[in-house]
């Protein structure tokens, strides 16, 4: 007898290891759950989710490994219909991504081409879930940079070149006939294909909570099948001895939706149309919700790494969540209204935009939506442009007038998906009158790390730049914000337990100034100190000295008129905290560190000079500073290669502990009269393999 028990809380189980906190705390939190419950059927389910934990987290493992290979053989995975399209590879390892390519590829073609690799950076916290971890955490080993020497070993097949070529042909004649507005809508609709062009639009549908209809779903392969079905029966109606019904219709439907979702919903949408069509005809009297959660354990358990694609989430949630509540309750309001509840936890637990006004927006766009979609592929495929090209045009220009009539579209709550599952079990431990359970589960979904004293220095994995973190006593500082807004949302935000009390921006290089504008509009700084004006953040202030709780602020150089170039000019800071200096030195060189010498003096951390290029930390900063431990901001394989080994040398020469920020986090507490050591919380923070 098929159980829905089994598969929902293993694959839970799965997905709690992809997206969750440390393995070993989430690991005891299963544990810990499962000797709460007494019940053997509560018990068998929460094994069932740690069996499912143990093969997430063996594949999160698998999919981070890197390599320093210079030669690859690779083998395209998907099609791409525009140059301006990242294309994926193929490999042993895993999936790798390749930018900037120039050129259209089809999947099945195997390449032979010479490049550098450059691997993600692993978010790592406990307490959130990076909508950015999920662009690397499926499968993928990194990024191809400095491609050349680019071979064709082997062609697809002919069956799959051919529908390649036809992909291709599709976009080139929609590229020609459709204005720039509604080209890269109509990629979206009738391709499946998310082009960068759609940047904005897509963020504009986000606020309306409307992202669903530019992502091939049920929606619109019900329409396109309703379409089909009613050309099939218009010949009834002229001809009455010719009847289609029964198992003539149930296959040519089935047949239809495979042929739609090889076209551009494969392989997910295929193996939900397969499983579904599969649970129908054995075990017809099983509920509708078995088949989803089937669909949903067989994709997971043949490829988990799309149990770290968002999208892939978002779609299999709501459709679950509707199964469940259209059954219970039909109406023409159940539907926006349960796919707006239901994909809430989930973007919430993300950090992700919740649309508030999704689910009234849904009710009154989603019938215009399917219109617009029937009538412009129906003109589309009788080369008559024209009528589609208004058609996108009018549902782009509605879309845009509610979205800007909208003040406050959308709420931004943040969860940690420890928590979010410790309140449910919460939850369930009271219906079942289960107190000693129910105070473990609210136990598990309160943790936090414990609190330490003294300061702690946080050097923060954000690839090539720098961005630090240091908190004393309530007060946060922040220094650099690295080079994009990713960085700010996926590492800093979610340490910062209020507005930070000053950012320091050292110089305007885009590596250091690239995430401000982010880090202002969610949680702006009450003072800023930067040698240039940041759009969305408050005036720079020119105060030398700053007074915090335990902390004391100083400038210890600015930007001297005679001192050429951005680095150079860099602000140089000292914060005083606990008996114990911290030097932030920017991107200064050898011949600025000559300048300031005798300023420095003795640091216990030093932020090592320019990512520790061979161009700076001299002999003279490093006798005078001797500090215990020089903290670099670089990434992974760093594309200047940075730091020098020369410059490492130089410094553990000196007595120094260098650590780098090029996978994970680093983190440094300092306290009266004792030395720095490795805070606490970096073990409850989940680390790159």
């Amino acid at each position: 007898m098929l159980s829905i028990h089994p598969i929902a809380f293993s694959t839970a189980g799965l997905l709690f290891a992809l997206w969750g906190p440390a393995p070993w705390l989430a690991a005891s939190q299963l544990i810990a759950l499962i000797l709460a419950f007494d019940r053997p059927r509560i018990k068998r389910s929460l094994l069932f989710a740690l069996i499912g934990f143990c093969v997430g987290q063996i594949h999160w493992h698998q999919g981070l490994e890197g390599t320093d290979q210079r030669r690859w053989i690779l083998t395209v995975a998907k099609d791409t219909v525009s140059t301006s399209q990242r294309v994926e590879l193929d490999h042993p390892l895993g999936r790798v991504v390749w930018r900037y390519s120039n050129r259209r590829w089809c999947a099945g073609t195997k390449l032979q081409l010479e490049g550098r690799l450059e691997p993600p950076v692993a978010q790592s916290h406990h307490g959130s879930i990076a909508p950015y971890r999920h662009r690397f955490a499926k499968g993928t080993i990194g990024e191809l940079k400095r491609v050349r020497g680019i071979k064709i070993q082997q062609l697809p097949s002919p069956v799959a070149l051919a529908l390649c070529q036809v992909r291709q042909g599709v976009s080139d004649h929609l590229m020609q006939v459709l204005s720039a507005r509604s080209r890269h809508l109509a990629h979206a609709l009738f391709l499946g294909e998310r082009l960068p062009e759609l940047r904005d639009t897509q963020q504009m549908l986000n606020s309306l909570g409307l992202t669903h209809l530019i992502a091939v779903s049920g929606l619109h392969v019900g329409l396109v099948l309703g379409v089909l079905i009613l050309g099939l029966r218009l010949p009834c109606l002229i001809t009455p001895q010719y009847r289609l019904a029964g198992w003539r219709l149930r296959w040519i439907v089935l047949t239809g939706a495979l042929v739609i979702s090889a076209w551009c919903a494969w392989p997910v949408g295929g193996v939900r149309l397969c499983v579904w069509a599969a649970v129908a005809c054995f075990a017809p009297h099983r509920p509708l919700q078995v088949t989803g959660w089937v669909s949903l354990a067989i994709l997971l358990g043949v490829e988990p790494r799309h149990g770290a694609d968002l999208g892939f989430l978002l779609s299999h949630g709501i459709s679950l969540a509707l199964i469940h509540a259209v059954k219970a309750r039909p109406s023409a309001l159940t539907v926006p209204l349960v796919a707006t509840l239901s994909s809430a936890p989930i973007l919430a637990l993300v950090g992700l935009p919740v649309a508030w006004l999704g689910a009234a927006v849904n009710l009154a766009l989603v019938p215009v939506f399917s219109l617009v979609l029937v009538l412009a592929g129906a003109s589309l495929c009788l080369s008559a442009p024209i009528p589609a090209d208004h058609g996108l045009n009018l549902f782009l220009d509605l879309a845009g007038t509610l979205s800007s009539a909208s003040p406050s579209p959308f709420m931004s709550p943040r969860w940690s998906i420890a928590t979010a599952l410790g309140v449910f079990l919460m939850t369930m431990a009271l219906i079942q009158r289960r107190t000693t359970a129910a105070i473990l589960c609210l136990s598990t979904a309160l943790f936090t790390p414990p609190k330490e004293p003294g300061t702690k220095v946080w050097m923060l994995p954000i690839g090539h730049g720098d961005m630090a973190l240091v908190e004393s006593q309530g007060s946060q500082v922040v220094i650099d914000t690295g080079p994009s807004k990713y960085g700010v949302l996926n590492h800093l935000l979610p340490r910062l337990e209020r507005a930070p009390e000053l950012m320091i921006i050292s110089h305007a290089d885009q590596d250091h100034i690239g995430g401000a504008q982010a880090l202002c509009l969610h949680h702006q700084p009450r003072r800023v100190w930067s040698q240039s004006s940041i759009l969305g953040c408050l005036r720079a202030d020119q105060t030398q000295n700053l007074h915090l709780k335990s902390m004391t602020i100083s400038r210890l150089s600015g930007a001297d008129d005679w001192v050429r170039g951005r680095n150079e000019r860099s602000l140089i800071v000292s914060i005083t905290a606990h008996g114990h200096r911290l030097l932030f030195l920017g991107d200064i060189g050898m011949d600025r560190e000559l300048d300031l010498a005798g300023r420095f003096g003795r640091a216990t951390v030093v932020k090592v000079p320019h990512h520790g290029s061979k161009t700076s930390s001299g002999l003279p900063l490093i006798r005078e500073t001797q500090p215990q431990i020089a903290l670099i901001g670089a990434g992974p394989a760093d594309r200047f290669f940075h730091p020098h080994p020369a410059v490492v040398d130089r410094w553990r020469q000196s007595g120094a502990q260098v650590e780098t920020a090029d996978r994970q986090a680093r983190c440094w507490v300092v306290t009266l009269g004792r030395a720095g050591r490795h805070c606490a919380a970096l073990a409850y923070e989940r680390q790159s393999p």
